[in-house]
């Protein structure tokens, strides 16, 4: 474990990581191509059997927090990074991902004074797409793919992530928080998101999470009825595609 530097930047980039060195290696040199360097950078592995470790160690002036022990799972391993974050908005890269370009971080205004900053993703896959943030009339919140949310410090210390989901946390976050008067939105790409991040992929264990949410959260009826008939098409029609 290294303990990071004693400073005040404007803004923690956090990645999580385990056994996915190849990946780990994308997201960080993506991170040290940045033209905006108000930033401290924070690693947190799992506990990882591979080189990652040796890695994190030879890269330890660059990296200004690290640890590697084990967790229970991606949503717990982001608490931590967010406990141990010092700057005034955090983001949440994971390994895989990566910033869309070396400018990508000066484009955002950290003065703007909102509690959340949305951007668009690009999603690598068969058929590459890109995730607009958009405002969710019936409940007022903007749905917006994870990797392109930046949210203030204490923000995520008062809403720490769900470890009660293993996969669909980050979502009921966004239904929860992100709400349309406390966002600035923009439309330009911040990430160039890997294909396969856990919360994309299409599996039962997902979508009966997602249901289960539904049910347990504080969704709003006609919103329950919406998403249900979305998951069920989509589940549908990319299970036969198959």
């Amino acid at each position: 474990m290294k303990i990071k530097k004693s400073k005040n930047p404007i803004l923690s980039i956090v990645t999580i990581c385990f056994n996915d060195y190849d990946a780990l290696i994308k997201t960080f040199n993506s991170v040290k191509k940045q033209n905006f360097t108000n930033y401290e950078y924070l690693i947190i592995d799992g506990g990882s059997k591979d080189d990652t470790i040796k890695f994190l160690k030879k890269n330890n002036e660059i990296i200004d927090y690290w640890v590697s022990e084990n967790d229970n799972g991606i949503y717990d391993a982001f608490n931590k990074g967010i406990i141990k974050s010092k700057g005034k908005y955090i983001h949440l890269l994971n390994a895989g991902d990566t910033y869309m370009n070396s400018h990508s971080l000066l484009n955002i205004d950290f003065n703007c004074g909102f509690d959340f900053i949305c951007s668009s993703v690009l999603k690598k896959s068969s058929k590459d797409w890109v995730w607009l943030p958009f405002i969710n009339s019936i409940s007022n919140y903007v749905n917006v793919s994870h990797p392109g949310l930046i949210v203030k410090n204490e923000v995520y210390f008062n809403n720490l992530y769900s470890t009660k989901y293993k996969i669909v946390s980050d979502e009921l976050f966004i239904y929860n928080n992100v709400k349309t008067e406390k966002t600035k939105i923009y439309n330009d790409i911040l990430v160039e998101m890997s294909d396969g991040g856990i919360s994309t992929e299409l599996s039962i264990s997902h979508e009966l999470e997602k249901h289960k949410i539904l049910i347990k959260e504080k969704f709003r009826n006609k919103e329950k009825f919406i998403l249900h008939i979305k998951y069920i098409l989509v589940f549908l029609k990319k299970t036969l595609l198959k």
